[in-house]
């Protein structure tokens, strides 16, 4: 069994993501600034052990695009009240720890 401690790649990318809002909060002064955004990716990557900060960002964007999907996933299960409570808990807390 895993530590409960432990820290997913999931969780570490966003974290890490988290520190720098020029990728991804639209109101940063600096978010059209393409040179800046590449050096954060590639701290990002360096920080979260990628190998590459293209790597970093395609992560960041297919887990962005999980929790986007697994949170309509959740709204829908909880609208048409079928048993998915188990589904709706696993999913739930990926998308507590990747929201920002």
């Amino acid at each position: 069994m895993a530590d409960a401690s432990a820290i997913t790649v999931d969780e570490l990318l966003a974290e890490t993501v988290r520190v720098y809002p020029v990728l991804y909060d639209k109101a940063c002064q600096d978010f059209k600034e393409r040179n800046k955004k590449e050096l954060a990716w590639q701290d990002v990557a360096q920080k979260a052990g990628f190998p590459s900060g293209k790597d970093a960002e395609t992560a960041f964007k297919n887990l962005r695009n999980r929790y986007t999907r697994d949170k309509k996933k959740i709204q829908s299960a909880k609208v048409s009240g079928t048993d998915t409570q188990s589904v709706v808990d696993a999913k739930l807390k990926r998308v507590r720890c990747t929201s920002f």
